[in-house]
């Protein structure tokens, strides 16, 4: 019997095991490939104004949800991802990865709620059905507060039944999980309201009013009493709220809604899992019949708090993640009551898990994440351009994307062109509904597809081959087409292609030897060179420049030769430095005799004439009005 128990046992632990490693394969796999969404922008945007930027303050990451978002959340979350954030930094893979880790813990929480009606079985179930429900791993790679929700309701609903059921003297940390944990839920979201709602339902009803329970009581007043700094922006932000009415779900609308969420499109497991709870309620025991309980209120004070005030919204529905998990536990219990479920339980996992797949590439999940309204999932792989080791766009480059019938959402474009700082700008193409090209762009003096013609950067071109068809788009093949070159075919993925575009007067070689090249001159005046090459071609001497930060006009360059004896001959150029990107400049050294020459570079106001001083990095070479840049010989 003991070796029997131990076998279990040591079974149920490898099944947990085999659930966490796969919840976080879920998690770290699309950290990196997932697009940044509205999410991750409206949490990071509390953070910094920038990647590189200094991290905000603790009660400047509260100041901004006050300013922000106080009509749907508390700070709670923020202040922890601030937190995190100052040993990860802001890049996206680390704050995303913050959710995996709070999934993670999740998912043990679960295993420890369901194990609490003493059943390991059920427990065990209720694990493995936690681990695949797409609209809970969805969020455990997205950098926002729910999946941090979904955690705390199932720790408030753990500790409040310990402390309850307890029959001995009930411990100082399982009050103080109790009141935490009741109090950080209201702290993360206000619709941790409805799950204290609900707990509070089944402790006037069905609880035994005994001096535990007065003591409950007085707990979850401590509780209330922690929020209540937040209580004026709370009452506040209830008061600001505009959602239109019509918004909202209908009651039917919103049960068909969350019964088709949490069974990953099996809709109907809910009304059969209800009927057979119902049918066997008297032969469960307490704890299990708590959790029914719990979960069914949750549910109906959700729809019935939407028939006053719209809480319901389809691309807003994941607010309802507090009922997520406990739900998963609720669902396991219902199954281990079904007649033969012993024989029926791998048939019906692996239903549910083929479920999960087909629901996580499903329309319904994309609008209940609110991927459809905003279009995020024609957002193009802009990521690939961050973590893929072959691609290294330089701070001079330009990205450039197409999309035959989708922007890209104003929040997302921001968080890839301003907040990275990687690149000097994003452009995206598509076509409008009257049929003609429309572009998005960082600056508009590149907005247009004439302006095309006078680009001179390097460009990365970036498109999701499944929805976008360059060959059938004018905007490519007449426009980007007619000035710019591939210079080579940096990925190919089935849902990502990345190019290297530089100008048709620009070798390639060029422009990939421009971005290994070690030089670097920056110019107190806020000018930089980040490549120059010499090339004697007959009587053409012929000076690639690469200029990634200009002033726009404010300065020029002047390009001299001098021969050995170091004196200038006649042979020079000058231009003024306007947009970024390359120079080419082409000088008659025809009339120059034989002999080795050097070629210098001076940059200069335009106005006083005066030389620029800069400092060469790498050598840390200080100059103060010119560079030798280059040599060449003509004749024997």
């Amino acid at each position: 019997m003991q070796g029997s128990k131990t076998l279990r046992s040591w079974r149920h632990f490898a099944i947990i095991g085999l659930c966490l490693a796969l919840l976080y394969v879920f998690g770290v796999s699309s950290l990196k490939s997932h697009p940044a969404t509205l999410d991750d922008w409206d949490s990071i945007k509390h953070l910094s104004t920038s990647q590189n930027g200094p991290i905000n303050s603790i009660a400047e990451t509260i100041e901004s949800v006050i300013d922000k978002t106080r009509q749907d959340h508390a700070p709670g979350y923020f202040v922890l991802l601030n937190l995190w954030s100052r040993f990860t930094g802001l890049d996206l893979f680390t704050l995303r990865l913050l959710s995996v880790f709070i999934g993670l813990f999740a998912l043990v929480c679960t295993y420890r709620l369901a194990l609490s009606t003493g059943k390991p079985e059920t427990a065990m179930d209720a694990t493995i059905l936690a681990t695949f429900i797409a609209f809970v791993v969805y969020y455990t790679y997205t950098v926002r507060l729910y999946s941090l929700l979904p955690t705390l309701s199932i720790a408030v609903l753990w500790s409040y039944w310990r402390v309850l059921s307890t029959e001995r003297q009930v411990s100082r940390r399982l009050w103080l999980a109790f009141i935490v944990s009741s109090a950080a839920i209201l702290w993360v979201h206000y619709f941790g309201t409805i799950l204290l709602g609900a707990v509070g339902v089944y402790h006037l009803f069905f609880a035994s009013k005994n001096r535990r329970w007065l003591q409950i009581c007085l707990a979850a007043t401590v509780a209330g009493l922690l929020f209540a700094p937040w209580l004026p922006v709370f009452i506040e932000g209830l008061a600001g709220r505009a959602v239109p009415a019509s918004d909202a779900l209908s009651f039917f609308e919103s049960a068909s809604a969350l019964a088709s969420i949490y069974t990953n499109g099996l809709p109907l497991l809910v009304p059969v899992i209800g009927v057979v709870a119902a049918a066997n309620f008297r032969l469960l025991n307490r704890s299990q019949q708590y959790i029914l309980i719990v979960v069914s209120t949750i549910f109906l004070l959700m729809l019935i708090g939407n028939e006053f005030a719209p809480l319901l919204i389809a691309r807003r529905i994941r607010y309802t993640l507090i009922l997520a998990l406990p739900w998963a536990c609720a669902l396991a219990i219902g199954l281990n009551r079904v007649p033969h479920w012993r024989f029926l339980r791998i048939p019906f996992l692996i239903l549910w898990i083929a479920a999960f797949a087909a629901y996580s590439r499903s329309d319904q999940l994309l609008l209940y994440t609110n991927w459809l309204t905003l279009n995020l999932h024609k957002t193009p792989p802009y990521q690939d351009l961050l973590y893929e080791s072959k691609i290294d766009p330089e701070p001079g480059d330009y990205i450039l994307s197409f999309h035959p019938d989708a922007s890209v959402y104003p929040a997302v474009f921001q968080y890839y062109d301003q907040f990275l700082g990687r690149w000097s700008g994003l452009n995206h193409i598509w076509v409008n509904s009257d049929g003609q090209p429309a572009v998005q762009s960082s600056d508009q003096n590149y907005g247009t597809i004439e302006s095309m013609a006078f680009w001179k950067f390097r460009v990365w071109l970036v498109y999701n081959p499944e929805q976008t068809d360059l060959e059938s788009m004018s905007s490519f093949t007449a426009g980007f087409q007619k000035y710019y070159k591939s210079c080579g075919r940096y990925l190919e993925k089935s849902k990502s292609v990345i190019e290297l575009f530089g100008p048709k007067d620009i070798p390639c070689k060029m422009l990939t030897a421009a971005a290994s090249s070690s030089l670097h001159i920056h110019y107190d005046n806020g000018s930089v060179l980040r490549f120059i090459s010499v090339e004697l071609h007959s009587d053409k001497l012929t000076v690639y420049l690469w200029w990634p930060q200009t002033m726009y006009g404010d300065y020029a360059y002047s390009l001299q030769i001098f021969n050995q004896d170091g004196t200038k001959v006649d042979a020079q150029t000058d231009t003024v430095i306007t947009d970024i990107g390359f120079y080419v400049e082409d000088i008659d050294v025809s009339s120059l005799s034989a002999g080795e020459y050097d070629v210098k570079l001076i940059v200069y106001d335009r106005q006083s004439l005066e030389g620029q001083p800069g400092i060469i990095f790498g050598p840390q070479h200080r100059f103060q009005r010119d560079v030798e840049v280059g040599r060449f010989q003509i004749g024997g």
